[in-house]
C-alpha cells in the first residue's frame, strides 16, 4: 500500500512530524510505502533513522572518510541542478531498480516552479571533475537524505556511503537530532549498507513506534500476509479442479495514485484467470482493508506518456510476474472471507 501527500507548503516542524512516522519523498510529495516487490522478492519497506545524540563515526568508518575527504574536494550548499549533475544522473540510471525519472530534475523538483523543501546538497569532485553528489532535506530536528549519485568508474571508493558520512556530519553541525537514511527491506539485502551504524532505529509497522534496529520478523510482515493468503485462497480454488495464474504485480503502486476516470489495479499478488488476450478475472487481497476483491481488469496501454518513467534494467520472470499496467473495468464482489471469495469466483464464471 503506498498513501500519497503532496504538500502546498512544509514547514521545517511539519517534516519532521511526516519523517518521524515513516513518510519519504519522491519529487515534491512524500510516500508511506508498506512493501515492494523488487529483485523478484516481495519485502517489506523497514523505514530507519540514526538517532545523532553522542553519536560519532567509528575509527573504520573515520578512516574511510578521511580517505575520500583527502583525495578529492568536498563541497556542501544550496541544492543546484545543473547539466554535469544531470549527466551523471544519466550515467548512473542504470544501477536503479523499479521506476526510473527521466531526469534529476524531475527526482528532486518534479519541474516545480519553486521548490517545497529546504534541499542542500553534497558534492564531490576529482580536480575539476563532478564524480558524485547527494541531495537532502532539512527539517527543524531532522535530516533526510534523498538521493546520492555517483560516477560508476568510481565505484571503488564507495562514494555513496561518504555522502551519508558527510550528510550525518552535517546534520549534527546543525544540531539536528536524527538522521533519515531511507529504508531498507525485511528480507532483501540490497540497502543494508545504511544500517552499518551504532543509534540506528526502525519503525515498528505494529505499533508506529521507533525502537532499537533489529530483523524484522517475516511472519509479521504485511508482505507475507498478502502472500499467505493469495496462496491460501489458490489452494481451495485448486480444491475444486480448477486452476489460475499467480503473478506478482509490480506495478501496483500506480493503483494508489488518483486519476480523473481510471483505476488501476491495486494488489500486489494476483490471481488471474484470463478472459481475452487483454481482460483477466482478477482476484486480489489488499491489507489495508483485509478484503478480497474480485473484478475484471484490462491491459491499458494509453497511460505510459503520464508517468514519464523508464523502465530499470531489472527484469522480471514472466512465470511469476506480470509486468502489464491493469485498470478495473468492474469490481464485482468485495469480501473478508476466502471461502466467500472461491465459491463467487466460482459460480460467476466456472458454472
Amino acid at each position: 500500500m503506498v498513501e500519497i501527500y503532496t504538500p502546498h507548503s512544509l514547514s521545517k516542524k511539519r517534516l519532521d512530524q511526516r519523517l518521524s512516522k515513516g513518510w519519504f519523498r519522491s519529487c515534491n510529495s512524500l510516500f508511506r510505502p508498506q512493501y515492494v516487490f523488487l529483485d523478484n522478492l516481495l519485502s517489506d519497506i523497514v523505514h530507519i533513522r540514526l538517532k545523532l545524540t553522542d553519536y560519532s563515526l567509528g575509527k573504520r568508518q573515520l578512516k574511510r572518510y578521511n580517505k575520500i575527504a583527502n583525495r578529492f574536494t568536498i563541497t556542501t550548499g544550496s541544492a543546484h541542478i545543473d547539466e554535469d549533475k544531470e549527466d551523471l544522473y544519466a550515467s548512473h540510471k542504470e544501477k536503479f531498480k523499479g521506476f526510473v525519472f527521466h531526469s534529476l530534475e524531475q527526482v528532486v523538483f518534479d519541474l516545480y516552479p519553486k521548490a517545497i523543501f529546504d534541499t542542500r546538497e553534497v558534492a564531490i569532485y576529482d580536480e575539476d571533475k563532478l564524480i558524485g553528489f547527494s541531495f537532502f532535506d532539512i527539517g527543524h530536528e531532522s535530516m533526510a537524505s534523498i538521493i546520492s549519485i555517483y560516477d560508476p568508474s568510481y565505484e571503488a571508493y564507495s562514494l555513496g556511503i561518504f555522502s551519508m558520512m558527510e550528510e550525518i556530519n552535517i546534520a549534527q553541525s546543525l544540531g539536528m537530532k536524527y538522521y533519515y537514511p531511507g529504508y531498507i527491506f525485511d528480507n532483501n539485502p540490497a540497502f543494508d549498507y545504511k544500517i552499518r551504524k551504532e543509534n540506528m532505529q526502525y519503525l515498528n509497522p505494529l505499533t508506529s513506534r521507533w525502537g532499537n534496529f533489529k530483523r524484522v520478523n517475516r511472519e509479521d510482515t504485511v508482505s507475507h500476509q498478502i502472500e499467505q493468503n493469495i496462496n491460501e485462497l489458490h489452494q481451495l480454488i485448486l480444491e475444486k479442479n480448477i486452476d489460475m495464474n499467480r503473478r506478482y504485480y509490480p506495478l501496483n503502486s500506480l493503483g494508489y495514485l488518483q486519476f480523473e476516470k481510471t483505476m488501476f489495479v491495486k494488489g500486489i499478488y494476483l490471481l488471474l484467470a484470463q478472459i481475452s488476450i487483454e481482460e483477466f478475472v482478477v482476484i486480489e487481497y489488499l491489507p489495508e482493508v483485509n478484503n478480497y476483491l474480485i473484478s475484471k481488469a484490462s491491459i491499458n496501454n494509453n497511460y505510459w506518456a503520464l508517468f514519464e518513467l523508464e523502465g530499470s534494467s531489472e527484469t522480471y520472470d514472466p512465470e511469476t510476474c506480470l509486468d502489464q499496467l491493469l485498470e478495473y473495468n468492474q469490481i464485482f464482489f468485495v469480501t473478508d472471507d476466502k471461502l466467500a471469495a472461491r465459491d463467487y469466483f466460482i459460480a460467476n464464471f466456472f458454472i
